[in-house]
């Protein structure tokens, strides 16, 4: 090392070597603001953010509107059932539904109601018939139609419609009324009508 310094003597004249050095370190702090850090992050949470809401909200206005016209078409519903309540109640007889309150037992004996109905009308329907067969259709006056016998059955009741130029020898009233209480009939009315010479009756009668 001595050698090595002999060879190459340091001075201070040679300019090589300023003639105090020192060495210092400047720390450089550098700010970066907050908003050029995230610069894009906040604008793709925030857009993320709005599209989620604006999604719960449509999502909220299709439940809301759903339940609006599931409400209206309830509404509807139930009025269409009371006035069909009502219908079924009026045709059925009072009677029948004293001292029953409740909707199950009101529809119940609609029920029965309408089985006694349909049993009622297949027996005046074969009433109807024997009646029809007791006419004396081989008659001469049936055969001129000087006279004629019609006889409807209904829901509760048969109407009988005799027309025509009654003789003592013909079918006499009292003969049809007779024949209706025979067979287990109520007679309910009885109306005569002349028009032009022929008399029209029109008989009323149930079981």
């Amino acid at each position: 090392m001595d050698d090595f310094c002999s060879l190459f003597p340091l001075q201070q004249q040679d300019g090589f070597l300023p003639k105090s050095t020192s060495f210092s370190t400047t720390i450089l702090e550098f700010t970066i603001p907050q908003n050029q850090v995230t610069d894009h992050s906040p604008l793709n949470i925030n857009n993320k953010g709005k599209k989620q809401q604006k999604a719960s909200t449509s999502m909220e206005n299709s439940n809301l509107q759903k339940k609006i016209v599931h409400r209206d078409f309830e509404r509807q519903r139930r009025q269409e059932m009371a006035k069909l309540y009502e219908s079924l109640r009026s045709v059925i007889p009072h009677e029948l539904l004293k001292g029953k309150r409740s909707i199950t037992d009101h529809i119940h004996e609609a029920a029965n109601y309408v089985k006694y109905l349909q049993n009622n009308s297949r027996e005046l329907e074969f009433k109807r018939d024997k009646l029809k067969n007791l006419v004396p259709s081989n008659d001469p006056d049936f055969k001129n139609g000087k006279f004629s016998v019609t006889v409807k059955s209904c829901a509760v009741h048969i109407e009988v419609l005799i027309s025509g130029e009654f003789t003592a020898e013909g079918l006499p009233l009292s003969r049809v009324l007779e024949i209706l209480l025979e067979e287990g009939l109520n007679i309910i009315n009885c109306f005569c009508t002349r028009i032009d010479g022929k008399l029209y009756y029109t008989i009323h009668s149930e079981v």
